[in-house]
């Protein structure tokens, strides 16, 4: 456009007016595309972002693919430690709800018996001490086991609501019955094996050897071998 302004500048008659303006529009048009385009240049630049790790779009994507394992991850259903699953509810094709209890699991790596004894009997028995254990779905066999812990204290059987007046029972017996606190019993390691046929919340007898005294002693084993043969009969 430039130089054909310059030859009808120097000489009208070697070209027409009408070539020397339509050179003039196509210049103008293609300087705008170029502004247009520096623009879109600008933009580009500005949506991508920052180059290398900080980029928006990278850490955006990265974290959708983060989401997406988790996502996976979560729909298989791992036991948080070995065990049986009882009390199944649901079957293949069916949806679970959210919070919705659909099984029992019950953990076999760690099995104790709850002993709930009179605070009459626990002023010699520590954790650590011995127990022999008859348990009814075992009868005949005695296990070996030692207590866990002792319990320290228990709630009251109703406790008052929050603004109401304390109920008192009043007992009129001359010998009141002894309180029974908790005595958490765990089996000896190398019973393990045998214990494949136990089931929560069955019964139980345990007895508890505190000391040294062989007389008392072997009364506690006669009277528990005894009633390992009586599991037999109830």
């Amino acid at each position: 456009a430039t130089r054909l302004e310059q030859i009808y500048k120097e000489d009208p008659g070697a070209i027409s007016l009408r070539r020397v303006e339509s050179a003039q529009s196509n210049r103008i048009k293609a300087r705008s595309q170029v502004e247009a385009a520096k623009a879109d240049l600008v933009r580009a630049q500005e949506t991508a972002g920052e180059r290398g790790e900080n980029n928006a779009q990278l850490l955006s994507a990265r974290a959708a693919i983060e989401k997406a394992e988790l996502d996976l991850k979560r729909t298989a259903v791992v036991a948080p430690a070995r065990g049986s699953v009882t009390d199944l509810r649901i079957d293949a094709g069916q949806y679970a709800q959210t919070g919705a209890a659909l099984m029992t699991l019950i953990a076999i790596h760690d099995l104790w018996i709850n002993a709930d004894m009179t605070e009459n009997n626990l002023g010699n028995v520590k954790p650590g001490d011995s127990v022999a254990i008859v348990l009814d779905v075992m009868p005949g066999e005695i296990l070996k086991g030692r207590v866990r812990s002792v319990g320290t204290g228990i709630g009251p059987d109703k406790p008052p609501q929050p603004g109401t007046l304390p109920s008192v029972e009043n007992s009129r017996d001359w010998l009141r019955q002894a309180q029974r606190f908790p005595v958490a019993v765990e089996f000896d390691p190398s019973e393990r094996e045998r214990l494949r046929g136990v089931r929560i919340g069955g019964q139980a007898d345990v007895v508890i050897y505190t000391g040294d005294n062989p007389v008392m002693n072997w009364l506690a084993g006669v009277f528990i071998k005894v009633t390992s043969y009586f599991s037999y009969l109830y």
